[in-house]
């Protein structure tokens, strides 16, 4: 008895359990699955989500999907911790989430901490998120997760890994975000990013536009890279470090970076690049800044890098003005230890040196603009080889350039530069021009322009128009002789030749003769087949037959 007692109180137990989960997910509906989704709808619809991940669910594998613009009234729960991570994959759908609020002590985003997990196609509109550390625009700490092609606006605060993309991103990758032009990234501490924090994962095609600000450690793309590699990305924002470690793309690297583009003003009180701050043992490759760098203190400042040590930098340049207090400021490299520098050159001026700060590595087929600054390098205990000024006029000319390769990696275009640019790198930035109609001859086309160099190119969109045709001349068919009708085409040189059929003989009054041509013809034309044929009608037609024999026979036509 005391067993079925109890075996009913477990009973009972386990069915107000599962009514109590399923009221708490009443909300979202949906299968999970990735044809049938969890759909967010509502504020009511993420704040059930983060209840249900923060209270253990971590939705490994699920789908969710955003199916329509959302506008939050309250703080924001992020979803996931640390101990309770959210593990499904998360689509957006390019839908809006707006006024996004988040103050919180740790972990402050839309996602508080994802593990295995995807993110993509998330709008964040005038968020606001301040935390202690880790503070992101969509997730304040990742781990093995992807987030991809994901937008942020508003402002991101926070003492320690603060991104405007993400906080701390441990492995996976960010790929094709962006952070608004209006918006604020800032770092009281360190390690602040436009994108990330700090990142262990690979992170591409990444733009940011927003004001990154924060103490040390402080990058336009990436805070700290600590592994894996930052590539074709690009920082259109103001970057300030009131401290150290202070670069366009990254504060300080241990990841390589290639093919990124800083376009932003970049400021700190040492160790400042264009390109990153402080370079260890990563490879800086097809690259370029093309904003101001300065240094308040007397530390390492660079168009490309600040301080470098057992990297390489290659096939990059400077356009940048560089300014520093200090003594060891250049186009290319503040500081150079066991670092490989080769086919890079600088265009920008400088205080100090066309080249290098300080040199203790191995430098090869560098060049400086010899308006730029009078030496190579403040001081160099390196193998230098063919490195040398060039004049405005040497530098437009790739005969100039020894090393370069400009059959695959650099171009002199004259679009942006009149100087060498890498092939690899998109600088145009184009938008919506006109659209044209089309035609008999062309198709239709809309056409974009280049903000900077007006340089244009078309879009085909509308498949040609038939030709609008008119008569231009006529020979008319005869009885016997075919006859041709001439057509052109009213909007362009196009012609066509039609043939018309021979008319045939006509003998209405059946006397013999064709009332057209006057040509003698037959009494007796043709009924049909013989199949068609009545039996009278065999017979005229065998008569007619004979009289044709005889006809020609004596030759009556004649």
């Amino acid at each position: 008895m005391k067993l079925r007692k109890s075996l009913s109180v477990i009973l009972c137990a386990i069915i107000v359990l599962s009514m109590l989960t399923l009221c708490a997910s009443a909300a979202i509906t949906g299968n999970g699955t990735k044809a049938s989704p969890y759909k967010i709808t509502s504020a009511a619809d993420l704040a059930q989500l983060a209840d249900n991940v923060n209270a253990g669910e971590s939705y490994s594998g699920k789908y969710f999907t955003v199916t329509a613009n959302i506008t939050l009234s309250d703080d924001h729960t992020p979803i996931g911790t640390k101990e309770a991570p959210f593990s499904g994959i998360f689509d957006g759908a390019n839908k809006t989430i707006s006024a996004l609020t988040v103050d919180n002590s740790n972990y402050a985003a839309l996602f508080g901490y994802i593990k295995n997990a995807t993110v993509s196609n998330v709008k964040i509109k005038n968020g606001d998120i301040y935390t202690t550390s880790y503070a992101g625009g969509i997730a304040a700490y990742a781990v093995n997760s992807v987030i991809e092609n994901c937008q942020f606006s508003g402002d991101v605060y926070g003492d320690n890994y603060v991104g405007g993309i993400v906080g701390w991103i441990e492995s996976g990758a960010v790929k094709n975000c962006s952070t608004d032009s209006n918006s604020f990234v800032i770092g009281y501490t360190k390690n602040t990013g436009g994108i990330a924090g700090t990142s262990g994962a690979a992170v591409s095609d990444c733009t940011n536009n927003a004001s990154v600000e924060g103490k040390t450690v402080v990058g336009g793309i990436v805070g700290e890279a600590k592994a894996s590699t930052v590539s074709s990305c690009v920082n259109n924002g103001t970057v300030d470090a009131t401290s150290t470690n202070c670069g366009g793309i990254a504060g300080t690297t241990k990841a390589d970076i290639t093919l990124c583009v800083n376009k932003g003003k970049i400021s700190g009180n040492g160790n400042c690049g264009g390109i990153a701050g402080t370079n260890s043992a990563a490879d800086i490759s097809f690259s370029y800044n093309a904003a101001a760098v300065s240094n308040g203190k007397n530390s390492y400042c660079a168009g490309i890098v600040g301080y470098t040590t057992n990297g390489s930098v290659a096939n990059c340049y400077n356009e940048g003005k560089v300014t520093s207090k200090g003594s060891y400021l250049a186009g290319i490299f503040g500081y150079s230890m066991k670092t490989t520098v080769s086919c890079c050159y600088n265009a920008g001026s400088s205080t100090g040196a066309g080249i290098g700060g300080y040199s203790a590595g191995t430098n090869t087929n560098v060049y400086w603009l010899s308006t730029s600054a009078t030496k190579a390098f403040s001081s160099s205990a390196g193998t230098n080889t063919n490195c040398k000024s060039l004049t405005a006029a040497k530098m437009k000319d790739k005969a100039n350039f020894t090393g370069f390769d400009f059959s695959k990696n650099w171009e002199i275009t004259g679009y942006h530069s009149d100087y060498p640019t890498l092939k690899a790198i998109e600088y145009h930035s184009f938008t919506y021009l006109s659209s044209t109609a089309p035609t008999c001859t062309n198709m239709g086309y809309d056409t974009y322009i280049c903000l900077e160099c007006q340089y244009t190119y078309n879009v085909d969109t509308l498949d040609k128009v038939p030709h609008t045709l008119t008569q231009q001349s006529l020979l008319p068919a005869t009885c016997t002789e075919t006859g041709t009708k001439t057509l052109g085409c009213t909007a362009c040189s196009y012609t066509e030749t039609q043939t018309l059929e021979a008319l045939g003989h006509v003998d209405e009054n059946r006397d013999g003769t064709c009332d057209d041509c006057l040509e003698k013809v037959s009494l007796f034309p043709s009924l049909g087949t013989d199949t068609t044929l009545s039996f009278w009608e065999k017979v005229v037609q065998f008569f007619e037959k004979i009289f044709n024999w005889i006809e020609n026979l004596f030759n009556f036509n004649k």
